[in-house]
């Protein structure tokens, strides 16, 4: 979907790290916790824990930010149609990970199939900020989110990236 958008949305040339990568099978084992913590009507203290251990990548992770909005618990880390209609939320968090193995930066966990191989990051911090809007059966969800480099010699210190959700349920 990301080439996609390169290529249609935003005119981009082919993107160079998209050819280096392998067609390869991969099997992943994931499990998240999530908590939270009503402050008052309108304000929600969130954490969300994970772990992923397989071939593509393993890595454990936590975020903890806070939702602005009259909204239930985790508008914006999973796909659940649990708020009421007519929804508008904002969020402000922070993520912290760290991953031992990365497919697209190391090749594969049991075949080294990847021309690319290089001494990433380990640890890597991300800045979320977003919001969140439910309507009738849509949901719309917006994050730019802000990870530092991935690797020691890259250019610049951050990357920032956005996100989109868009969801119907029918």
């Amino acid at each position: 979907m990301q080439n996609l958008y390169h290529k249609y949305i935003l005119d981009l040339p082919s993107l160079p790290w998209t050819a280096h990568q392998p067609k390869s099978l991969h099997f992943n084992f994931v499990s998240e916790y999530y908590n939270g913590l009503k402050i008052n009507n309108s304000l929600n203290l969130l954490s969300h824990s994970e772990f992923y251990l397989g071939s593509y990548e393993s890595y454990f992770g936590t975020r903890l930010g806070f939702q602005f909005g009259k909204l239930n618990y985790h508008a914006f880390y999973n796909n659940s149609f649990l708020n009421p209609n007519k929804s508008f939320s904002f969020y402000l968090g922070n993520k912290i990970e760290y991953g031992f193995h990365r497919y697209e930066f190391s090749g594969g966990l049991f075949n080294n199939n990847s021309i690319f191989k290089h001494d990433y990051l380990k640890l890597i911090h991300k800045i979320e900020i977003g919001f969140f809007y439910k309507t009738n059966n849509w949901k719309f969800t917006a994050i730019v989110n802000s990870r530092n480099k991935d690797f020691k010699f890259q250019r610049y210190k951050r990357h920032t990236y956005l996100t989109l959700i868009i969801l119907k349920v029918f």
